[in-house]
């Protein structure tokens, strides 16, 4: 007797997720220097910006 699997997927994350990393990479291979510059842009960003999250969790991912 077969029994089906289930699968634990959510198509409403997973597709625009993996359509997200196959355009970025199909980006990347096509024109890698305006791709590099703006994920350059992007990082820089969240390094200036964001950077009180890192400092935020790092007690947290220490303690626990």
């Amino acid at each position: 007797m077969q029994t089906k699997l289930k699968s634990t997927l959510d198509k409403g994350v997973t597709v625009p997720g993996l359509t997200f990393i196959i355009g970025v990479c199909l980006l990347a291979v096509f024109f890698p220097q305006p791709t590099e510059q703006v994920l350059n842009v992007i990082k820089e960003f969240i390094f200036v910006n964001l950077n009180w999250i890192y400092v935020g969790r790092l007690p947290y991912l220490l303690f626990f």
